[in-house]
């Protein structure tokens, strides 16, 4: 079994006994990276109920979809599974597959949109995410430099 990375490890003595806004950034990171990790597993379960007929996507089954679309699903369905455990391990694997997901998901509906059609919600969400993600290994990565 797989241990937390030490870049994440907190000892009570790295705790600030400050204001609760001074929180270790490494935290705020790991506890990031988990809930990023419980979206990306309920997708992933979501996308696997569409694949063996569970479900519907767009009111329409699997086997009724296009083949792109079909391949895209099949696609998110692997790799968000994977990116969640990743991200939930706090793994830097973890954090690769999901950007890897993520940026799929933007190239999809800005690229192909006549394929996969425009969301530009779900594009602006996985870009926030993708953002937010960057400005917290930043900040984790100076915190660890300080240490």
């Amino acid at each position: 079994m797989s241990e937390t990375p030490p870049s994440i490890q907190v000892t009570l003595k790295q705790r600030s006994t400050g204001p609760w806004w001074k929180v270790d950034p490494r935290v705020v990171l790991a506890g990031y990276m988990r809930g990023l990790a419980i979206v990306f597993l309920a997708t992933g379960i979501m996308r696997w109920s569409v694949v063996i007929g569970a479900s519907e996507w767009s009111g329409q089954g699997f086997d009724l979809l296009s083949v792109p679309m079909q391949g895209a699903m099949v696609y998110f369905a692997v790799i968000d599974l994977v990116a969640a455990v990743g991200l939930w391990l706090a793994a830097p694997w973890g954090g690769v597959v999901w950007l890897l997901s993520a940026m799929s998901r933007v190239l999809l509906h800005t690229g192909f949109m006549a394929t996969f059609g425009q969301e530009n919600l779900s594009v602006m969400l996985q870009v926030a995410t993708i953002l937010a993600y960057l400005t917290l290994a930043y900040q984790a990565d100076r915190a660890e430099a300080r240490m």
